[in-house]
């Protein structure tokens, strides 16, 4: 562990010799408040034959479902991506998905539970006005 006073900090991967297609986890800590954990990510290296496969289905599925955009089309693809690790993607399409039926909760809800589970709190909270404490609080009785 390294304690810096810096507020950003960055990394160069191939310093760090990660190995390929192995999940890693990075977390944040303030030493100096009781709740110590602030953030954390979780991110694969993908080497480059996982990468040209992976591209491959990608543009496969998007031809078979992005002829025809509906919100149940872009979620197939959001839960796909999220399968295969590739989040940043996955939050695109579960948006769209989302953004194509705004009145259904269901879609919505899709993409809240989908931005919770990848640590995008901050960004969840922020885009339904919600305060962290109440979602843990009340997880339960939360209906999306």
């Amino acid at each position: 562990m390294q304690e810096t006073k810096d507020t950003a900090l960055t990394l160069n991967l191939a310093e760090i010799n990660l190995l390929y297609d192995k999940n890693y986890f990075w977390t944040v800590f303030d030493v100096s408040s009781d709740n110590n954990e602030i953030d954390s990510i979780s991110f694969m290296l993908i080497s480059p034959n996982s990468k040209a496969v992976l591209d491959d289905k990608i543009i496969s599925i998007k031809n078979d479902f992005i002829s025809q955009k509906s919100p149940l089309n872009y979620l197939i693809i959001a839960r796909y991506l999220k399968s295969e690790g590739v989040n940043e993607l996955a939050v695109e399409y579960f948006k769209k998905s989302a953004e194509l039926s705004p009145n259904l909760e269901f879609y919505w809800g899709e993409y809240l539970r989908f931005l919770l589970e990848i640590e995008l709190r901050n960004e969840a909270f922020a885009k339904w006005n919600i305060s962290p404490f109440n979602v843990e609080e009340n997880k339960t009785e939360t209906k999306l």
